[in-house]
């Protein structure tokens, strides 16, 4: 039997008019509610899944690259905050680590700072 208790010291174990399958509901809408909040705070889908990302907390967009070098002739695309990012390599170069990789909106690979790529993974150098 489940000897657990509530912040009121009430017993959380199920009861006749209680039964457990109302106890794993609840948690279930808990959770789908603490989910929805995330979202609705400005988390990215891709956060939910735990894929790599890019996200720049001081602005809407982050740029990808031709190049390692951050010139602004060298934007190749804007990548909205929240685009799926995959990582394939690193590099360091201009005084910034670089990850060469490709976006998922519209399959471009380059390099982007490693700054604003969040749920970062282990990869080789390039």
């Amino acid at each position: 039997m489940n000897n657990a208790t509530t912040r009121s010291g009430k017993s959380a174990a199920p009861t006749a008019s209680r039964p457990a399958s109302w106890y794993r509901r609840s948690a279930r809408a808990a959770a789908a509610v603490a989910t929805i909040g995330v979202l609705a705070l400005g988390a990215p889908a891709a956060t939910a899944a735990g894929n790599t990302y890019v996200w720049d907390d001081g602005a809407s967009s982050v740029p990808m690259y031709f190049a390692p070098n951050t010139s602004a002739s060298n934007v190749k695309i804007w990548m909205p905050n929240g685009t799926r990012f995959t990582m394939n390599c690193w590099l360091d170069n201009a005084g910034h680590r670089w990850f060469y990789g490709q976006e998922f909106t519209h399959g471009y690979w380059g390099y982007v700072t490693s700054g604003p790529v969040r749920n970062q993974t282990a990869v080789g150098g390039c």
